[in-house]
């Protein structure tokens, strides 16, 4: 093949790329959209508005836009299945283990870093999202190593059919860190627990791994078809809307999801990353567009966010409370602080992911490390 050909599956996988890349889109701004309204309208974690006012009685639809982050599992997994070669799928299991550690060591200190620039020494070692993508990925590249994607389908499956059963004996049994990680902390300390959120980003590996070279409209339609089905199997027993309660708004109702809703997340990933797949070939990303800023630009959008929102919602509180505005008589103003809130979240993570593409992804500033001789 000539340098300059095109391989075979070249233009599927960049149209399975821009279907990521949208796909983490779409969860980058629900997360920041849901962190604005969890900073907007709690106080440590409970909900400042009476249930029978208008904010009480839209509180518990706000749950549908708190299912984009929840899907960053399931998108991280999509891309670890890629590479940056345009003509190649991901050869995971190839990497040397030193680069995946490394990697994984990177991300805790940079979630570790993270939770004491935004909550202090007391939140220091809460576990976030990017450790959990940190243990993960090393999991995910033992069991390729050791079984190829026949082990991470059997894990996964394990692992969905038994953290229901695993989570109430081991919690009764250990209060150790190490439990808590592995299944979550009822007090809300360890938010994304390895069971089961592990699931999650094992099927965004193994779907975009099984879309390479085979991206159709037929392939598409069938992954709309079975996310259809998880998520109708999933709301038909009741279980895809978490409960809402007021006094832990983002609580393990909402953060440790029991089989049927875990069920219903990889269903709606999967109607993510297939609506993205339909519109795949008919968009043309910009460089420095709207959607690159907020995909490419997703991890430092994530630390900067969660630093400056959730301090500046402490100062603001302090001058500007809602439910005290909303309980004087002032609901229009208390609407318009936490819209106008909301409104500078967003306009702030884009320029993040702005800066982070003209500094870092065109190379404005490069960081290297040299050993001393």
């Amino acid at each position: 093949m000539s340098a300059g050909a095109e391989g075979p599956c070249s233009k599927g996988l960049s149209h399975v790329k821009t279907s990521i890349q949208i796909s983490k889109t779409a969860c980058c701004v629900g997360m920041v959209l849901t962190h604005g309204l969890f900073w907007a309208t709690t106080s440590r974690g409970q909900f400042l508005f009476p249930v029978d006012s208008v904010l009480g009685e839209l509180a518990p639809y706000m749950t549908w836009i708190a299912f984009f982050p929840l899907l960053l599992p399931f998108t991280a997994g999509c891309i670890y299945a890629l590479s940056s070669n345009e003509n190649t799928p991901s050869k995971l299991e190839s990497t040397p283990f030193a680069s995946i550690f490394w990697e994984a060591c990177g991300l805790v200190f940079l979630g570790t870093l993270m939770n004491f620039l935004a909550g202090g020494w007391y939140a220091l070692k809460a576990w976030n999202v990017l450790q959990f993508i940190a243990v993960a990925l090393i999991v995910i590249w033992i069991l390729l190593r050791i079984g190829g994607r026949w082990a991470l389908t059997i894990a996964a499956l394990a692992v969905l059919l038994g953290t229901d059963f695993l989570r109430p004996w081991l919690l009764e049994h250990s209060k150790a860190d190490w439990a808590l990680i592995l299944v979550g902390d009822p007090r809300d300390f360890h938010s994304w627990p390895i069971l089961p959120w592990l699931p999650m980003m094992i099927a965004g590996f193994l779907i975009a791994d099984l879309t390479f070279c085979a991206f159709s409209r037929r392939g598409i339609f069938l992954l709309l078809f079975i996310g259809s089905a998880l998520v109708a199997i999933s709301a038909v027993t009741g279980s895809l809307i978490p409960e809402f309660v007021p006094s832990n708004f983002i609580g393990p109702e909402v953060m440790h999801p029991r089989t049927l809703r875990s069920v219903g997340i990889v269903g709606l990933g999967f109607l993510l990353l297939g609506s993205a797949g339909l519109a795949a070939p008919y968009v043309k990303l910009a460089p420095r567009g709207f959607v690159h800023c907020f995909s490419r630009g997703i991890l430092w959008i994530y630390l900067l966010h969660m630093i400056v929102g959730s301090r500046l919602a402490r100062i603001l509180d302090k001058q500007i409370n809602p439910a005290e505005l909303t309980a004087s008589g002032h609901p229009v103003f208390a609407a318009a602080y936490i819209f106008g809130f909301l409104l500078f979240l967003l306009a702030f993570s884009w320029a993040v992911g702005w800066l982070s593409i003209v500094l870092l992804s065109e190379k404005r500033i490069e960081i290297r490390l040299r050993r001393a001789t």
